[in-house]
């Protein structure tokens, strides 16, 4: 047989034979990575068994508020909306301001889940010195668990030409007679200052541009006696909410117009009514361009805690009104016989 007829081997058929060897061992390198991947798909899942902690329930819709550099007004306000996004009822404990110019307000203290509110800040620039000036206010609240936010009130208050001092007063009242506190209004522009109506928005407080019979400014304490102001005060705590069933929260009530003939004599008074010099009003407070607000807290006051808002009305164009807040704080059933004073706030 010659060579040109001998069989060639064909390639299909050996190929053809050694594919299923090929494929096995393919099979065997790689089932155990491919078993081990497909393991969590077969397996059922191990459920998490450690719950994750509740977040705050209040959502503010605003955490600070900047005003920049503001126009002379009678106040000053900043709004802070929140909702309770938690489904548990929300208790809002106290209202902590840095300053107790800052007069939080509160509509109630329990919030229910999905219920809103908003707490105010409104701040009298007449009662502060100019300048950048940087509030907060903490809001203290339970939810789950007890937790604090702190709310920034920031403007630029401008050179007030007329003020008033002090800022605010705090009163201790826890005795059976009626408690006097000065307030002064000043005109840095060297004008007359003249009052034409006075308020207090309390029937336990009464302002008049008349000391009361007997009264002398030297029977303030002598922190008030300098022109540094008293240490400040923390807030008014429960949260400074104004419930309709207190008589001292009422409205304020109609003006009361101040007679002409007391106005000019109150400038120019620099005796008590004891006859005594006013070490208080010091040189300045002589001038015709100062005037004295008597602020009498009334001697038959129910215990507890009473809040009253002095509003002065002016002829000035650039501000109106001078409003000063005020807190009052009654002698309790188990001391009714403590002394008392008081002092104003630190600015």
């Amino acid at each position: 047989m010659s060579q040109a007829s001998l069989p060639v081997p064909s390639r299909t058929n050996s190929t053809r034979g050694n594919l299923p060897l090929a494929v096995v061992l393919c099979l065997v390198v790689m089932a155990p990575p491919a078993l081990a991947w497909a393991a969590p798909f077969w397996s059922q899942p191990t459920p998490w068994k450690q719950a994750l902690p509740a977040g705050p329930a209040l959502a503010f819709s605003q955490y600070a508020v900047d005003l920049g550099k503001v126009r002379p007004a009678d106040e000053l306000r900043a709004t802070f909306r929140f909702r309770n996004t938690s489904t548990v009822p929300v208790t809002i404990q106290e209202l902590i301001p840095s300053c107790g110019c800052l007069m939080p307000r509160l509509d109630k203290q329990v919030y229910a889940p999905g219920e809103a509110g908003q707490i105010n800040l409104r701040m009298q620039p007449a009662n502060e010195t100019p300048g950048e000036k940087e509030f907060f206010c903490d809001v203290v609240y339970r939810d789950t668990q007890s937790r604090t936010d702190r709310l920034t009130f920031r403007l630029h208050l401008p050179e007030q030409r007329l003020s008033v001092r002090p800022p605010a007063l705090i009163v201790y009242q826890l005795s059976n007679q009626p408690t006097t506190q000065p307030l002064f209004v000043h005109d840095s522009r060297g004008h007359q200052v003249e009052i034409l109506s006075l308020r207090t928005g309390s029937p336990f407080v009464k302002a008049s541009l008349t000391p009361p019979e007997g009264f002398s400014l030297e029977q303030i304490q002598p922190a008030q006696k300098s022109k540094e102001t008293a240490p400040s005060v923390s807030a008014l705590s429960p949260a400074n909410i104004t419930p309709a069933d207190k008589p001292s929260l009422t409205p304020i009530p109609e003006k009361e117009p101040i007679p002409e003939a007391t106005a000019k004599t109150n400038s120019s008074r620099t005796r008590s009514s004891a006859g005594h010099s006013d070490p208080f009003l010091g040189e300045e407070a002589h001038q015709p361009n100062e005037k004295i607000v008597y602020i009498t807290v009334v001697a038959e006051l129910p215990p507890g805690r009473h809040h009253a808002l002095i509003e002065i009305e002016t002829t000035d164009p650039e501000t109106r009104f001078l409003k000063v807040p005020v807190m009052i704080q009654g002698r309790s059933a188990e001391d009714p016989k403590d002394k008392h004073q008081s002092h104003g706030l630190r600015k």
